[in-house]
């Protein structure tokens, strides 16, 4: 073979070589840009409900984290719900806690109570019903291993009615009268998984939405349906009514909030913005007395405060250092409160939205 012939075929190999190696740097390029456009789109995306909520949890999240409040009528006492085996009444005039009972030593996952605290209905960790109520030996439900999962709880206002939901539809239920609890159950009409439920304050209408957006009123001893309402535009994150039995307000997976009127389940007030963004996932929800003000704290530790005759938001409140589980107006409407992870309580001013007065 002569020198010439030779040298032609080690260039054909060194540029099949070269062509091999482009297209293989080629590839890696492209796998990286890929990989950068993905890890980028995720920096940049909102992280889903489950990891948000991992998130808030870690952050900031006291070992005596608050779960529940409830105001008395009289605006004196604030009942404080902690997964810490106990109940605690806050006078709020001497901002001391002036009144405690047991919550039956258990390890909650789920909480609910009536507004003077007498009566709670806790979900253990070990798949517990427990309706607790003072005057009244506890009464307690084991649900089997295999049983739908207890997706939410509710308790009147008035603490005569307390309803443990199931994400089949299933209901367990207890009317309550003086030291007497008579146990009930019923199962919802089946659109989808059962997310959230909300009892008006004399008990009789539960308020029920489903993971396909759905959302409808009960009648809630029975379970018949009295009123459908418009679908939401996703799955509903949190749920309550107002005082007065004449609105509830929801809010979605997807960011929406708004408020539903009880008596035709049409929406009558929708705020302008989307607050995925925002608050990630609301959590808690609250309407003052007096039907003026709507409150929403989400995952983000903030609270939005809208005037609802006007579709603007007032003020954005930010102190705590976690989630924001639970608040509640006075029953004045001239303060609000909210309990969050972090185990402190903040009272806000409605006039000046500035912080009050803050408990731990």
């Amino acid at each position: 073979m002569s020198s010439s012939h030779t040298r032609r075929m080690m260039l054909k190999g060194s540029h099949r070589r070269a062509g091999l190696l482009a297209a293989t740097e080629i590839t890696v390029v492209m796998a990286m840009l890929v990989v950068l456009c993905w890890a980028g789109s995720r920096l940049v995306s909102l992280p889903d409900d489950e990891l948000a909520a991992q998130a808030a949890m870690s952050r900031a999240c006291s070992d005596r984290p608050v779960y529940r409040l409830a105001m008395e009528e009289t605006g004196n006492r604030l009942w404080v719900f902690r997964p810490s085996q106990e109940v605690t009444g806050l006078n709020l005039v001497t901002s001391q806690i002036d009144k405690s009972r047991s919550s039956s030593g258990v390890a909650l996952s789920m909480v609910a109570h009536s507004r003077d605290g007498a009566t709670s209905l806790l979900v253990t960790h070990d798949n517990f019903i427990w309706l607790d109520r003072e005057g009244l030996d506890p009464v307690w439900t084991e649900l089997s291993v295999d049983s739908p999962t207890p997706t939410d709880l509710a308790v009147s206002a008035d603490g005569s009615v307390a309803l443990v939901a199931l994400s089949d539809g299933t209901v367990h239920g207890w009317s309550v009268i003086d030291t007497r609890a008579g146990a009930f159950e019923y199962r919802l009409p089946q659109r989808g998984r059962l997310t959230r439920m909300c009892l008006n304050g004399d008990g009789l209408r539960l308020f029920a939405t489903f993971n396909d957006g759905s959302a409808s009123i009960h009648d809630a001893m029975t379970g018949n349906t009295l009123i459908d309402s418009p679908r939401l535009d996703s799955e509903c994150t949190s749920a309550v009514w107002s005082d007065d039995g004449r609105r509830i307000a929801v809010s979605a997976a997807g960011g929406s909030v708004g408020l539903i009127d009880a008596e035709s389940g049409e929406r009558v007030w929708n705020a302008t913005a989307n607050f995925r963004r925002e608050l990630l996932r609301i959590t808690a929800l609250a309407i003052s007395p007096d039907g003026r003000w709507l409150a929403a704290g989400g995952l983000n530790t903030q609270c939005i405060v809208w005037d609802v005759t006007t579709p603007d938001v007032v003020r954005r409140l930010s102190g705590h250092d976690g989630l924001i589980r639970s608040l509640v107006f006075s029953p004045h409407a001239n303060s609000l409160f909210t309990g969050g992870l972090d185990g402190t309580i903040r009272e806000w001013s409605l006039e000046s939205f500035a912080t009050l007065r803050k408990f731990e």
